[in-house]
């Protein structure tokens, strides 16, 4: 079991691919049809998409994918299904690598490169979304029946993994802490340790295991190499000081929290989530010209993300600058066609300018995309029908 499990980790080369500051957001084309959902379910709600793929991933992650690729469509703010639609591709090549060497045990095939380039693309998306993702996937690339026997391994490396997929943090901490005494350089596992102290809400032990990872890349800087397990796709000092910034958001430091997201952005200042931040920060601090400042560059950064724009576009709706947050929603849309929120977003800028028409028209797209569930939608539904019986008493029905 040891030797299949550490053959195993090693595959695990997606977690170590290369990537650029700024990944585009892998557009498969065709895209996959949507799934069929049970006849109960809500053909708009992600959450029905997302279930779907989560029950297929151990088994079948091809037949998942479709099902988290449209969750990501219809709500492409969800870190955790960003992380499973590449998790989906991972396990797809790791279950056809798996079934080639119950035939051949000297398989050794690689993935395709642009294999490699799609996962680290998606888990990037996943990681500028929450850089402390729950990784509740990756215990299924080991096959099933060693899981549980990873508990009672004496490699504290693959007991942390099943510790961690349990959620059991502070276990998982305690496991990676013995194996880190033995394999000091394995700075993948000191920033696994840290995601599992953040989990475990010991937020400053989670700030000072990445502080030490990024004093190690400092004193010491190393050119990334797939071919090594150690290297993963959060190897960015930038991504590393952006993580520390969000542990200080989440203590409510808000100081600490723009000395970190200041150091991001001083590794790369195009790494526009940073800038997403540091606009919340600069709210928090009541400095409304500097959010505004950083809510416009990232925008402008994020040239294939809609997230970014339509964070902007709420800001400029909440200041009732109407025409820059219209404008703001507008960029959003064709970026994600299929996520309603900006919809909703334009429809209340379009009010507020007073073309009610153009209103109706934006909240009727949002009522055809949203979930049933959505918060927003009973606001929607009265919106539109109370416009729309204004412009019909007005001899302009829309």
């Amino acid at each position: 079991m040891r030797r299949i499990a550490a053959r195993i980790a090693a595959l695990v080369f997606l977690l170590g691919a290369p990537v650029a500051a700024q990944p585009s957001i892998p557009q498969d084309v065709p895209p996959p049809p949507r799934p069929e959902l049970p006849v109960s379910a809500d053909p708009n709600s992600p959450i029905a998409y997302s279930t779907y793929g989560a029950v297929r991933m151990d088994t079948h992650p091809d037949a998942a994918y479709p099902g988290f690729y449209w969750a990501t469509k219809l709500d492409p703010t969800n870190a955790e299904v960003w992380y499973a639609r590449a998790m989906a591709i991972n396990l797809a090549w790791i279950h056809y690598w798996y079934d080639q060497i119950q035939g051949d045990p000297a398989f050794s095939s690689s993935p395709p490169d642009d294999l490699a380039e799609r996962f680290s693309t998606l888990m990037m998306m996943a990681l500028y979304r929450d850089p402390f993702v729950d990784h509740r996937f990756d215990l299924l690339i080991y096959p099933r029946g060693t899981r549980v026997a990873l508990s009672r391994s004496h490699d504290d490396y693959l007991h942390g993994v099943y510790a961690y997929a349990m959620h059991d943090f502070p276990d998982a901490v305690a496991a990676w802490g013995r194996f880190l005494k033995s394999h000091p350089e394995r700075i993948d596992v000191h920033v696994q340790r840290a995601q599992a102290w953040y989990h475990a809400n010991e937020y400053d032990s989670a700030y000072a295991e990445l502080a030490f990872v990024v004093a190690k890349k400092e004193a010491k800087p190393e050119k990334l190499d797939p071919s090594k397990p150690a290297t993963l796709v959060y190897d960015s000092k930038a991504l590393m000081w952006y993580s520390m910034g969000t542990i200080r958001m989440r203590q409510y430091d808000w100081a600490g929290a723009r000395e970190a997201l200041g150091s991001a952005l001083s590794e790369d200042l195009s790494f526009y989530p940073a800038h997403v931040r540091m606009a919340r920060v600069d709210l928090a601090l009541h400095d409304s010209a500097a959010a505004e400042n950083e809510y416009a560059l990232a925008a402008d950064l994020a040239k294939k993300d809609a997230v970014p724009h339509l964070d902007f576009a709420m800001y400029l709706l909440a200041m009732h600058r109407w025409d820059a947050a219209c404008a703001q929603a507008s960029a959003a849309i064709p970026l994600a066609p299929e996520y309603a929120a900006p919809y909703f977003t334009l429809g209340r800028c379009e009010e507020g300018r007073g073309r009610a028409r153009e209103a109706v028209f934006a909240y009727r797209e949002f009522i055809a995309r949203a979930a049933k569930s959505d918060t927003l939608m009973a606001d929607a539904v009265a919106k539109e029908k109370e416009l729309s019986s204004a412009l019909a008493r007005a001899g302009t029905p829309p």
